[in-house]
């Protein structure tokens, strides 16, 4: 039989609350899929089930919706994966959408129960393993492998200042067992004086904080025009 106007939007109202739900966490999260973008998703998936059967009613195949919403929701959460130079981030955000997606096609069939079970599931997953998560992270099993951040800086400066650039950059890189100087080299600038200085800094773990330290004490140096860093993206190596 066909849904009635009240059971559309009893099961429309509760996909609304279940999506709400997983999406409050997210936003407390800061994450970039919150509140309104899990509370949509579980509504979008709600409405195409709900669609299906308000056409068919027991003469149509609702699970041929079910996997073209999985289909769609693949593109939606490859969305919201970025790429920031070694590091990942988003994949936990595009798998909490796919979810959200799943607790809206349930309610939508009616099967609340199972809808509120998946709701908590999402909710636990992200409260409860985050702690066991980040403990197994913290494990050392042997020597681990490790990626290698890039830097590189740009000095502008007088050609009477580029042995002052040089002495400092490596006195500050010795100083700091987690950074190494990967090369260093001077090149002629606008101006007969003038030269700059490349120096690309390996990491092993993020160093943009003493990139800035780094930068600020070069600036003081008398002839230093310009500082600028940058993160380089390369192939992550091991030490």
């Amino acid at each position: 039989m066909l849904l009635t106007s009240l059971e559309f939007a009893l099961r429309l109202g509760v996909a609304f609350g279940l999506g709400a739900a997983v999406g409050l966490e997210r936003q407390l999260r800061h994450s970039n899929a919150g509140l309104r973008t899990n509370t949509l998703v579980s509504l979008g998936a709600a409405g195409y089930v709900l669609l299906s059967e308000s056409l068919t009613a027991s003469q149509g195949d609702p699970s041929r919706v079910v996997g073209q919403i999985v289909t769609g929701i693949g593109f939606l959460g490859g969305g919201v994966i970025l790429k920031e130079g070694v590091n990942v981030r988003g994949l936990n955000t595009a798998a909490t959408i796919w979810c959200s997606a799943a607790v809206g096609a349930l309610t939508a069939a009616g099967l609340f129960v199972q809808a509120i079970y998946m709701t908590a599931a999402v909710m636990l997953a992200h409260t409860a393993l985050r702690s066991v998560g980040n403990w197994i992270g913290n494990l050392q099993f042997g020597q681990p492998e490790r990626s290698s951040y890039f830097y590189e800086l740009e000095i502008h400066c007088r050609d009477a200042s580029e042995n002052a650039v040089r002495l400092l950059c490596l006195n500050f890189l010795r100083s700091d067992d987690r950074l190494r100087l990967a090369s260093i080299r001077a090149s002629d600038g606008q101006t007969d004086d003038q030269i700059i200085v490349r120096v690309e800094v390996e990491a092993q773990v993020r160093a943009e904080n003493a990139l800035e330290t780094l930068a600020g004490s070069l600036k003081s140096l008398d002839g230093v025009r310009t500082v600028q860093w940058k993160p380089v993206l390369k192939l992550s190596t091991e030490y």
